[in-house]
């Protein structure tokens, strides 16, 4: 569509100025290159090509950075913007790896935001817990609510991903890792 055409033309007009600047930059690398070359097949001209290099690696040092932080800067601009914040938030929690122990660490996880949740006078409401005969947890969905209308969603947002532990199990003497995920959402009221 044209909306497409016109996202994907304003994404490359926006890259333009970092290509040109690392085009630039490779030019100056191979600058760089072939008066070495020249410096190690001729050493009785270094006198002529010593002052060349130092004034190019000066501006290699220098593009360098320009082109870092146009990189920081390009790849910043492409990522989605937050969405906005939210006083209350989804907690899932899951099993990852490692058999009954990773449903016992994913229960551990569950009852440790809980626990958090209730220390900080936050509404921890559990949707769905689905249990395993271990006591430990296949599924765990909570709604979390802040009561003074904070920013909770920016607060748990970095608990979101893969969480790893590694202990010996009760029923095993080695070593083992076990992983749950985590994953926040922001909650959005229900429509009316």
């Amino acid at each position: 569509s044209s909306q497409q055409i016109d996202s994907i033309s304003k994404s490359l007009a926006s890259l333009s100025p970092l290509i040109t600047l690392s085009s630039s930059y490779s030019a100056l690398l191979s600058q760089r290159s072939d008066l070495l070359e020249m410096l190690s097949s001729e050493p009785s001209i270094s006198s002529e090509i010593l002052p060349e290099l130092t004034s190019l690696d000066s501006d290699i040092k220098s593009e360098r950075k320009d082109l870092s932080s146009m990189a920081t800067e390009s790849y910043m601009s492409s990522m989605p913007s937050a969405p906005p914040d939210s006083p209350s938030v989804i907690l899932e929690v899951r099993p990852g790896t490692g058999g009954d122990e990773a449903t016992i660490f994913a229960m551990e996880l569950f009852r440790a935001y809980e626990k958090v949740a209730r220390a900080k006078d936050w509404s921890f409401k559990v949707m769905h817990l689905h249990e395993t005969s271990l006591n430990g947890l296949k599924e765990g969905v909570a709604e979390i609510t802040c009561p003074l209308s904070s920013p909770l969603y920016t607060y748990l947002s970095v608990e979101s991903g893969v969480h790893r532990v590694q202990r010996v199990p009760f029923n095993s003497p080695k070593l083992q890792t076990s992983t749950s995920n985590v994953i926040i959402l922001p909650s959005t009221p229900p429509r009316s």
